[in-house]
Formats: structure tokens, sequence, C-alpha cells
């Protein structure tokens, strides 16, 4: 064999070994490495337990241990009202009825529970010092039956008064008022869950009202009709100086309210016929001239007078 030749294949084989050693060496320094980061402590998360709701809760349900488990949460984030174990939750009594409902994973809180041993009705639904009160009304005015419990919505009074200023020119007038703003639906019917999302056409609304604005319900409901408007979900202004709405702001009328005067016949006495002119001089004493016009063209004729005779 050639000396070329072993020199290649040895120069080959060398090539090969620095090759594999090289490989090896970068790999173990790899496998190190990742060690090393495994190995270094991370930034600590502080963890804390929550009450969730282990299945969907509806509204009247109630609330037992084992529709109910604890889960790890973030300590900085744990949401207010709730609770950190099962037994804090039935602390007191067992019995506690769903007011909200709540979703599968959802944390349990105080204010979508009723109270230990209180019932679910609509008091426990109700916010500090306000009231609830409840409307008629019918398909038109529900809004089709769209209005559900937690929406917000506008009442409208609209009624006819008697402007009486003087009895004999007594006139009615229909108008409309933006009575009350921004209230918060509580029932429909007999339904207060506001987890309900389908159309329900009603014959009740119950509001949450203030002690003053429960009054002005009642009043108004007595004197007009009442109508409701359904807002935006996210919309919560108010208009400050509402303005009153009249037959004279719809559509198609010019607003012009002059009083007409009523025709009035009178005794008015004809004028006089105008005197026919004496005859002229030369005439016939039993006969009279009489001017015809046809078209444009006069014609004078002698007509015999009908007392020519006597």
């Amino acid at each position: 064999m050639r000396r070329s030749v072993v020199f290649a294949i040895a120069l080959a084989c060398a090539s090969g070994l620095f090759a594999a050693i090289s490989i090896y060496s970068w790999m173990v320094s790899q496998s190190e490495l990742g060690k090393r980061r495994v190995a270094a402590p991370g930034p600590s998360l502080d963890l804390t337990t929550v009450v969730v709701a282990k299945e969907d809760l509806n509204f009247g349900m109630a609330v037992k241990k084992d529709k109910l488990e604890e889960v790890q949460w973030p300590s900085k984030s744990v949401p207010q009202g709730s609770f950190r174990s099962v037994q804090a939750f039935f602390a007191e009594r067992e019995n506690r009825i769903v007011t909200m409902g709540m979703r599968t994973g959802e944390p349990v809180l105080s204010e979508k529970v009723t109270g230990p041993g209180q019932r679910a009705s609509l008091s426990t639904m109700l916010e500090s010092g306000m009231k609830a009160i409840s409307i008629r009304v019918n398909e038109v005015v529900g809004v089709s039956g769209f209005v559900l419990p937690g929406d917000r919505i506008d009442i409208l009074l609209t009624r006819t008064s008697t402007d009486s200023k003087s009895s004999k020119n007594a006139e009615q007038q229909s108008y409309s008022d933006l009575l009350l703003q921004n209230v918060r639906v509580l029932a429909i019917d007999q339904s207060a869950d506001p987890k309900q999302d389908a159309p329900k056409l009603a014959r009740t609304i119950t509001v949450e009202a203030s002690m003053e604005d429960a009054q002005k319900i009642t009043l108004a409901a007595e004197v007009g009709s009442l109508s409701i408007i359904l807002r935006e979900s996210s919309s919560f202004a108010t208009i400050p100086e509402p303005r009153r709405m009249s037959v004279s702001d719809l559509s198609g009328d010019n607003g012009d309210k002059t009083d007409t005067t009523a025709f009035a016949p009178t005794n008015a006495v004809a004028p006089a016929a105008p005197s026919v002119p004496s005859e002229p001089s030369g005439a016939s004493a039993g006969t009279v001239k009489v001017n015809v016009v046809r078209a444009v063209q006069p014609t004078e004729y002698s007509v015999q007078r009908a007392n020519a005779s006597e």
C-alpha cells in the first residue's frame, strides 16, 4: 500500500475522533448548564386558597358542600367577599341559597349567596337603603320582553291634563316627562335570576328605587301611563335637565297655535241700486234704451216700457 493512502486514512481517523470528542464535550456542557438553570430558584408566588363553584349554581339553589371546592389562588388577587375554606363558608349554618348565578370555577362571593339561614328572597338583593317596587307593563311597554333582571332602564310618564284657565276655553294637553333614570331591574314577574337570557313577556317589572323614587312611581301610575326604555348595559350617564315633550314637538305639527276667529253673521243692508238715468230729450215716453255687449261690441236697443200703456 502506498504511503500517501495510509497517511490519508490516518488523518481522516484523527479528524473524526477529534470531532466526536468536541461534540461530546459540547453536549456535556449544555447538560450541566440546563441543570444549573433548573436548580436556580425562581420568583416566589404567595398562594392561598379560595372557595369556587364545583359546578354551575343557579338562582335559588341550595349550596351544598359537594358543590364547592378549594383551589390555589394568588394572595394578592383574592376577590373581595370570597371564602378561604369550605368550612368557613358553612361556619354558622349550612343552609345558604344562591341569589346570583355562578359558573363552574367562579369564586363564591358573599354577595351572591344569602346569609346563614336566610331565604332566597328579593330583599337580599337590595342595596342598603333601597326599596323594591313593581311596575305594571305589557308587551309594548315592557320592550317586548327583552328586559331581564339586572338590566338598567329609564321610566317615562305620559299623561293628559286639562288647561282650565277659563271654563269656556278649557282644552286638553298631552305631554311626556322623563320620570326616573338608570333604574336597576330586580325581577321580571316572579323571576329574579340575573342569568336568565331568554326574552319573556311579563306583566310586572320590579325595580330598585329609593323611598322618594318609589313614591314618584306610585303617584305617576295613578295620574298617567308609565313606559320603560332599555339602556345600554355599560351606560350610566344621566340627562341633567330632561325636557318635557308635548304634541307640538311631534313631526308634522308646525306649532302654529294661533286662535282662529269663528265667522259671526251680521244684519248688513245691501247698498241701494244705482238710479236709472233719465231719458234723454226727444226719446219716446214709452221706451227705454238698453245697452247689450256681445264679446266686446256694445249694441243699443230701445225697449218698450212695461207700463207704457198705463
